[in-house]
C-alpha cells in the first residue's frame, strides 16, 4: 500500500488528524505551543507533555505515554481551545489534568494506572469551565476515574469509568455541569457522586453497575 493510500485510509477511519504543519513531540517534558502529532511512544519519569498555547491540537495518534507513578501525563494549565485526542496514558500521578483551562475538548483518550488517591485519572479543576469530555475511558486508577472540581459548565458524555480505587465520576464543589450517557462499572466506592457546594448539575442516562458502595449519590 502506498503512503498516500495509507494516509487516506487512516483519515477515513478517524485515526489521524490532518494537521500539515504539526510538530512532533520527541521527548518527555516537551512544552507544546503548536499542533502536535506523536509518532512514537514516550516513557517518562515525571511530567510527559504540557500544552502551553491556546487553540492547538495534541493528537497522540494512538501512541502511549507511560510514567513511573509521578507527574502528569498531559497537562493543560491556563489554556483554552485545545483539542487532546487519541492518547493512551498509563501510570502517572494524574493522567490528564486541566487546571484553569476552559473550552477545551478531550476525546478518544484512555487513562489507566494513575496513582494519586485524591485526584482523577482525567481531572478538570480550578476554573476549567465549558470543556467537552467525550468518549474517553479511565480505568484501574488508584483514585477516581473522572473528577470535576471547582469548575462549571462542562459537558461530560459517553465516557467509561471502571475498576477504579475510589469513585467512577466525582463532581466536587462544581456547578452547572452535565454528565450524559456515561457508564461506571465496578468502582470501589460510588459510581456517580456529586458533593460539596455543587449545584445545578444535570445527570441523564448514565449507567452504574457493581459499585462498592452507592451507585448514585448527592452529598452536601
Amino acid at each position: 500500500m502506498t503512503s498516500t493510500t495509507s494516509t487516506l485510509c487512516a483519515l477515513a477511519l478517524g485515526l489521524v488528524a490532518f494537521a500539515p504543519r504539526a510538530a512532533h513531540a520527541q521527548a518527555c517534558g516537551d512544552i507544546l505551543t503548536a499542533d502536535t502529532v506523536l509518532t512514537a511512544p514516550l516513557t517518562c519519569a515525571g511530567d510527559a507533555l504540557t500544552v502551553a498555547a491556546d487553540n492547538i491540537l495534541l493528537d497522540c495518534n494512538g501512541q502511549s505515554l507511560t510514567g513511573d507513578g509521578t507527574g502528569i501525563g498531559v497537562l493543560l494549565d491556563g489554556v483554552t481551545g485545545v483539542r487532546v485526542r487519541n492518547c493512551f496514558v498509563d501510570r502517572f500521578a494524574v493522567g490528564i489534568l486541566l487546571t484553569g483551562s476552559p473550552a477545551n475538548h478531550l476525546t478518544f483518550n484512555g487513562v489507566t494506572g494513575s496513582t494519586s488517591i485524591g485526584n482523577g485519572g482525567i481531572q478538570l479543576s480550578a476554573g476549567s469551565d465549558g470543556n467537552v469530555v467525550e468518549a474517553n475511558r479511565s480505568w484501574a486508577n488508584t483514585g477516581r476515574g473522572f473528577a470535576i472540581t471547582d469548575s462549571t459548565g462542562n459537558l461530560v458524555q459517553d465516557n467509561g469509568s471502571a475498576f477504579n480505587g475510589f469513585r467512577g465520576f466525582d463532581v466536587i464543589d462544581a456547578s452547572g455541569n452535565a454528565l450524559l450517557r456515561n457508564f461506571a462499572f465496578d468502582n470501589s466506592s460510588g459510581g456517580v457522586v456529586v458533593s460539596g457546594t455543587s449545584a445545578g448539575n444535570i445527570l441523564h442516562a448514565n449507567t452504574v453497575t457493581d459499585s462498592g458502595s452507592e451507585g448514585f449519590a448527592l452529598f452536601s
